[in-house]
């Protein structure tokens, strides 16, 4: 039996923290994201398969759009069947999430290397912009989706972990317009 930890996600949620931090906690290897097709490619992805069934205490993160790129349907159900503890991740401050989403793009940067002290100058780019934050919004529905349907923890970024930002300082060259939209208000309370 699995006593694999798996925690559903959206981009920039402090994800790879939560993942770590909830991994020490347990005594249990951080996997990140092991089913990433299109950076992974899916050979890779099947052979994760694999060593999760190997290794039983993993915790794993997942986004909803990348269960969209696996051939194996199925997947999604394998992953929540040897699921001992199923968290979704959210952030509350979707402007702040979506800023870091485009700059992180922008500059193909998603996570700091020990404590490298980084400079990120992003571009603001209505069309752009209007693309990431409609990608971000469509993941945070699907994720939605799935907690109505499979039960699971709600864990608030913001609210409910030790969270320290990266040490990255990001300077627009025009400041991205306030986007109206609360994730928080997509997951009932139980």
């Amino acid at each position: 039996i699995y006593s694999m930890i798996t925690i559903l996600t959206n981009y920039r949620t402090g994800s790879t923290f939560y993942c770590d931090f909830m991994a020490e906690k347990n005594n249990y290897k951080s996997f990140q994201c092991p089913f990433d097709v299109s950076t992974l490619g899916m050979k890779q992805s099947l052979m994760n398969l694999q060593l999760l069934g190997k290794d039983q205490k993993n915790v794993i993160k997942m986004m909803p759009d990348l269960f969209d790129k696996l051939p194996n349907t199925n997947l999604f159900d394998l992953i929540i069947e040897n699921t001992s503890t199923l968290i979704y991740l959210i952030r509350k401050d979707y402007n702040a999430q979506l800023q870091s989403y485009v700059a992180s793009h922008q500059a193909s940067w998603w996570k700091p290397k020990d404590d490298e002290k980084m400079i990120l100058n992003p571009t603001y780019n209505k069309e752009e912009y209007n693309n990431y934050d409609t990608y971000l919004r469509q993941n945070y529905k699907k994720l939605a989706r799935y907690y109505t349907q499979y039960p699971g923890t709600l864990v608030v970024l913001e609210d409910d972990l030790p969270y320290k930002p990266y040490s990255k300082e990001v300077v627009w060259d025009k400041t991205p317009p306030t986007i109206n939209f609360e994730p928080l208000l997509l997951f009932p309370k139980r």
